[in-house]
C-alpha cells in the first residue's frame, strides 16, 4: 500500500488543518476535531485493488461529523463505506443508529446520510469503499443497514477480517483480472455479514455466490500446493465436494479443469517473468503445483500449443527486444 499521509509528531493546528482537508478531499466532506491534548498522529496508506479503494489507518483521538448539507456534496454518492476495526473502540451514530465497534467488528456507512463518529485513542482501522449498487441489490436501501454494527462474533465478521488482511499482504501481485475477482469476492463477503447481521440469513443466490468466492479465494492462496485438489477445497469452505461441484457447473464451470487452468495461468505468466527465469521447467512447475513435470509439460502444450520450455524463450527474447535501446 502506499503512504497518504503520515504526521510524524503533529503539534501546531496548521498541520492538524492539513490532514483534515486531505481527509475531506479524499474519503467525504467531513469535519475532523481533534480530541485531547496528546500529541497528534496519524498514519494513512492506501491501494486501488480492482477498482476499490481500500485505506489502512491508524489515528489518534478525533471526532468527525458528516452533516446533511456536507453529505450532499459529496462526489462518491455510488459508494458505500465499510470500516473494519482493526485496534481501539469507536463510537457512531447514522440513521438513528448509535453504535460502539470494537476491534474485529465491522460497520458499514453511508455518505449521503449524516454521521458521526469518535474515538478517544488511538484506533486502526481499514475502510473499504464498496459498490453502492451491488450491495443495494441484494438487501435494499442503505438505510436499512448502514451504521449498523456487524459483531466479531458472528463468523461472517472473522471471513470478512482475514480475507482483506490477505488481500491487503497480496495485492501487488495479482494481475487486474484476479484483482477485479478478489474486489468482487470481498463485496459479496460484507453482504453476507450485513445480512446476517440482519438475521435474514444470507439469500441463497447469494449464499451459493459467497461459497464459491471462498474457494477461489482459498485456491489463490494456495496454488502453489501440489496437494490442493477439490476435496481439500470442499473442505476449506465446509461443502461437500457433490455441492461445491454442483455450484461451479451452476456457473459453467468444473472444479479439476478450473483448478488446472487456473495452475497454467500461473505458470504462463510466470514463464515471461524474468524473475523466475533461474528456475527449471521442472522447478517453475513444481512451485506452481504441478507434480510431474510430464504431466506440466503436456497439459501445457495442450494449452498454449507449445513447450513450457520454447513458450519462456519467445517470451523472454520478445521482453528482451523491447527494453534494448534503439
Amino acid at each position: 500500500m502506499q503512504t497518504i499521509f503520515h504526521s510524524g509528531r503533529l503539534t501546531s493546528r496548521k498541520k492538524f488543518q492539513i490532514y483534515r482537508e486531505m481527509i475531506g478531499d479524499h474519503f467525504m466532506p467531513i469535519d475532523c476535531r481533534q480530541m485531547g491534548d496528546a500529541v497528534f498522529k496519524a498514519h494513512l496508506e492506501a491501494a486501488s485493488i480492482g477498482g476499490m479503494t481500500v485505506t489502512r489507518a491508524t489515528v489518534s483521538g478525533q471526532s468527525v461529523n458528516l452533516t446533511s448539507e456536507a453529505a450532499s456534496r459529496g462526489n462518491k454518492h455510488d459508494k458505500l463505506t465499510a470500516t473494519i476495526r482493526l485496534s481501539g473502540t469507536t463510537r457512531s451514530s447514522q440513521n438513528d443508529r448509535a453504535a460502539i465497534s470494537h476491534a474485529g467488528d465491522v460497520i458499514v456507512f453511508d455518505g449521503r446520510a449524516p454521521l458521526a463518529f469518535e474515538h478517544t485513542e488511538l484506533t486502526s482501522s481499514v475502510t473499504i469503499e464498496l459498490p453502492r449498487e451491488r450491495i443495494e441489490s441484494v438487501l435494499g436501501p442503505a438505510s436499512r443497514f448502514a451504521g449498523l454494527n456487524i459483531g466479531r462474533d458472528l463468523p461472517e465478521t472473522t471471513l470478512v477480517q482475514t480475507f482483506f488482511s490477505d488481500l491487503i499482504g497480496m495485492h501487488e501481485q495479482l494481475g487486474p483480472d484476479i484483482a477485479d475477482r478478489m474486489a468482487g469476492i470481498g463485496a459479496d463477503l460484507i453482504v453476507a455479514g450485513l445480512a446476517a447481521r440482519l438475521g435474514r440469513g444470507t439469500p441463497r443466490d447469494l449464499q451459493g455466490n459467497v461459497t464459491v468466492q471462498r474457494a477461489k479465494a482459498y485456491v489463490s492462496a494456495n496454488l502453489s500446493d501440489p496437494t490442493l485438489d477439490p476435496a481439500r477445497i470442499a473442505a476449506a469452505v465446509g461443502v461437500s465436494l457433490p455441492h461445491l461441484q454442483h455450484l461451479f457447473h451452476e456457473r459453467g464451470r468444473d472444479v479439476p479443469d478450473w483448478l488446472r487452468q487456473r495452475r497454467l495461468a500461473l505458470a504462463a505468466r510466470r514463464l515471461t517473468d524474468p524473475r523466475y527465469a533461474h528456475l527449471s521447467i521442472a522447478a517453475l512447475a513444481e512451485r506452481c503445483g504441478f507434480p510431474s513435470p510430464t504431466r506440466f509439460s503436456r497439459q501445457f502444450r495442450g494449452r498454449f500449443d507449445v513447450p513450457p520450455g520454447e513458450y519462456r524463450r519467445a517470451s523472454l527474447q520478445s521482453i528482451g527486444r523491447s527494453t534494448t535501446p534503439a
